[in-house]
């Protein structure tokens, strides 16, 4: 078993990061992939097969709508209006969401318990509070 067995990405993250990346340009499955993991210093590269079944999902519920490059015939993605009320929503309640984030971030300090851990994790609720 491996660290990415153990724990996986809050409920939900893709899918608004999803939205959130195509709601800026027209983006391709490989490209939210490798999106995120240029952002988490490839910490986290989730699998295609997650990735196209959130595409295929959002744009059943008109989330997104795909669209297909003339040139490489490859299918790009865009958020529509619905997909923005999501977006904005999420982006309402952002403090909320990172301190729910650092409450479980103290579960797992609980069960892991040492120094080191405890240090990241005060630093991390302190760049927290500054946010606020």
């Amino acid at each position: 078993m491996n660290s990415s067995e153990l724990v996986s990405a809050p409920r939900g993250l893709l899918k608004i990061f999803i939205i959130d990346m195509a709601s800026k340009y027209p983006v391709s499955g490989i490209e939210i992939s490798e999106n995120i993991s240029s952002i988490t210093n490839e910490i986290w590269t989730p699998s295609p097969g997650s990735i196209y079944y959130i595409l295929k999902e959002l744009v059943t519920s008109k989330k997104i709508s795909n669209i297909y490059t003339p040139d490489k015939g490859i299918k790009k993605y865009i958020t529509t209006d619905k997909g923005l009320e999501d977006l904005s929503l999420f982006k309402k309640y952002k403090k909320d969401i990172l301190i729910k984030q650092a409450a479980f971030l103290e579960l797992i300090y609980h069960m892991i318990k040492d120094d080191e851990s405890r240090e990241f994790l005060d630093q991390y609720i302190s760049q927290l509070q500054k946010k606020k």
